[in-house]
């Protein structure tokens, strides 16, 4: 489990009620540890069988900065991934096609209901995919798909299915609703277990936020909005599911969520610097939920012309924050076509990765470009032009679901595991709050120079919280995580270490166990005739020479520890001759039995009557004689075993 640290130099402004909420947002709602289920993005490639790879980032890796390599997926416009909570990708997928995390021949395969469309890529493509778990049961998730036909959809996948690579229910696809913007988002609701999936109609005079919470997927709560939405731009929510951005005809759009019932009201209405060459489509807000990033296209095919811009919306009321806005990127060439920023996406490194479009990204290769610190105001941003090369042209970037990232601006600290066994190793890792240095501190299990890694591995020999100090230019934060290990129980097995062959009934006990943990004995040489699962146990053992007898102890995690006592086998117990039989078939000592007799399998035993006569003669005895057709009396015995002999005498009494 993830732990996070709220950093204390994180400056509020001290005017504007929509600043007052992020405060109120940051400092009085539970602040949730961000897991790693936006840990990986696939995106890209060419669409159908053109066979232009994609990219797979994945912000797991044991470098800070994302790393692209090849895989087979397909499509440039709707996409979505998912991870679990530890960074693991789960399934990802592209214009209506769902593709599980396993690979065959290095290419990932489709669930075997993964064409959700049934009818291919030709058929029906997406606009946009966004992926939320199901509140209620979390193996299975919501695919919801904004379709070329300006239809929402929705599927249903479950992990368990299709040996737990998951697959797409069976007829678990829905329309929400026809008639939609191309753009989506989700918000947490207030309870911060369910969700609000919304959208807008095709018009642009409404907005839609669909519920979704233990009973499914809701009818929509419309919002009614007093001016025109260009429905062909991005949908965009902020970190905080507060705040809402959409372009409008000639505006940047922002309203504010009522995360309590789904209403949708105007917060502020934005010009764009050059709006009648350029039109807002794609957003990103800051992780703190301050500053608004908007991409804009062109509007004419001749000298046009895009921008990155900033909007501090901690500037105070809309004609101030209209006053804020900073051109953070403009080509300086004048070019000519549609020319864009295609997308924005806040990742959970605490930095916001863009796509765009111009005929100075000319192929090969293609890159990403990143704004490293979004929450600090103007060019101190740090924007960073084509710092990720990338395989193909890119118009989305997956991971929509902003939720996952609402505390990307807060340092997070988190280990693969929280539990691990004595000699165990496990990976911490640190990312968000646009961190790029690290510290770890102690140094249990950690030899430098992976303490200075964001994803170190380490062996602790203790139960250990590690701290980690981040750092970028503008600020450290410190995060800490604790990784509990069960320590190796000191066990001891004793008993008798030498033994007759065949030797019965021998006992053994272990000693240093822990009080309900579960015991398991295991013999060889020998079999166990009582005792197992508890602290002793008793063994008949065999004539191997050397056999052993092991305890093992688990505990609630599994963690299996061991004793193990060398037992020699040598020699035989003396035989034991018992000089009375009464053969009356009431089956009490009607055979003469000699003890320990299956130490001696070579022998031979021979009865003589009181005037020598022999009236009985075996190999290999059974103890079996039991005087037959014999009269009562004194009978004289002979047992021979290899080079021993014992002779005696045994009465009869019939």
């Amino acid at each position: 489990m993830a732990s996070y640290f709220i950093p204390f130099n994180i400056c509020f402004p001290k005017t504007g009620k929509q600043i007052l909420r992020i405060v109120l947002f940051l400092f009085c709602v539970p602040l949730y540890a961000q897991e790693k289920q936006g840990a990986n993005w696939l995106f890209g490639g060419g669409q159908g069988s053109s066979g232009v790879p994609g990219v797979h980032l994945d912000f797991s890796a044991s470098k800070l900065q994302p790393q692209p390599f090849i895989n087979n997926h397909p499509g440039t416009v709707g996409v979505a991934t998912i991870s679990d909570k530890n960074g693991e990708l789960l399934f990802f997928s592209s214009i209506g096609n769902v593709a599980t995390r396993q690979k065959v021949n290095n290419k990932y395969q489709q669930m075997p209901n993964g064409d959700i469309f049934k009818a291919g890529i030709s058929y029906m493509g997406t606009y946009a995919e966004l992926i939320m778990q199901n509140p209620q049961d979390r193996q299975r998730y919501y695919i919801f798909l904004n379709t070329f036909f300006d239809e929402l959809q929705v599927a249903e996948i479950d992990m368990r299915l299709n040996n737990s690579f998951g697959d797409v229910v069976p007829n678990s696809l829905k329309l929400l609703s026809t008639q939609v913007g191309r753009g989506m988002a989700a918000m947490l609701h207030q309870n911060n277990r369910d969700y609000w999936l919304l959208s807008m109609n095709f018009s642009g005079d409404s907005l839609l936020a669909f519920p979704v919470n233990a009973n499914g997927i809701g009818a929509p709560i419309v919002s009614a909005i007093n001016k025109k939405l260009w429905a062909g731009g991005r949908l965009k929510s902020s970190p905080n599911s507060e705040m809402l951005v959409v372009s409008g005809k000639q505006s940047v759009e922002i309203f504010g969520f009522n995360r309590q019932t789904g209403n949708v009201s105007a917060l502020h209405s934005l010009i764009i610097p050059d709006s009648a060459k350029q039109q807002a489509f794609s957003f990103s807000f800051s992780p703190n939920s301050t500053k608004l990033y908007v991409g804009t296209m062109s509007k004419v095919s001749s000298n046009a012309s895009y921008a990155l811009l900033q909007y501090d919306l901690a500037a105070g009321n809309s004609p101030q924050i209209q006053q804020s806005v900073t051109t953070i990127y403009h080509p300086s060439f004048i070019g000519f076509g549609q020319i864009q920023i295609w997308d924005m996406q806040l990742a959970m490194d605490g930095k916001i990765y863009a796509v765009r479009e111009d005929s100075t990204n000319t192929p090969p290769p293609y890159y990403l470009s990143q704004i490293s610190y979004p929450d600090q105001k103007g060019i101190a941003c740090g924007f960073k032009l084509n710092t990720i090369p990338i395989t193909s042209i890119v118009t989305s970037l997956p991971a929509l679901n902003q939720t996952l990232f609402r505390n990307a601006g807060i340092l997070q600290a988190q280990a693969s595991r929280d539990t691990i066994c004595y000699g165990d190793s496990v990976q911490l890792s640190a990312y968000g709050a646009g961190a790029e240095r690290f510290r770890w501190e102690p140094a249990n299990g950690l030899t430098a120079p992976n303490d200075t890694l964001a994803n170190p591995v380490v062996w602790p020999t203790a139960t250990t919280t590690y701290r980690v100090i981040a750092s970028s230019p503008f600020r450290t934060d410190t995060a800490f995580v604790k990784v509990v290990v069960r320590s190796n129980a000191e066990l001891k097995v004793s008993g008798p270490e030498q033994v007759y062959r065949f030797a019965e009934d021998q006992e053994y006990r272990v000693s240093g166990q822990t009080t309900g943990n579960d015991l398991h004995w295991q013999v060889s040489g020998g079999e166990i005739v009582s005792g197992q699962g508890t602290n002793r146990i008793r063994v008949n053992w065999g004539e191997t020479a050397e056999a052993t007898v092991t305890v093992l102890e688990t505990n609630k995690e599994t963690c299996d520890y061991g004793a193990t006592l060398k037992v020699e086998i040598a020699g035989s117990l003396p035989p034991v001759f018992y000089n009375i039989i009464t053969p009356n078939a009431d089956h009490k000592n009607d055979a003469f039995v000699i003890g320990n007799l299956k130490g001696y399998p070579e022998n031979e035993l021979v009865i003589y009557n009181r005037w020598g006569v022999e009236v009985f003669r075996s190999r290999d005895y059974k103890n079996d004689w039991k005087a037959e057709n014999l009269s009562s009396g004194v009978y004289y015995y002979r047992f021979q075993s290899g080079k021993q002999t014992w002779k005696g005498w045994v009465e009869v009494a019939k």
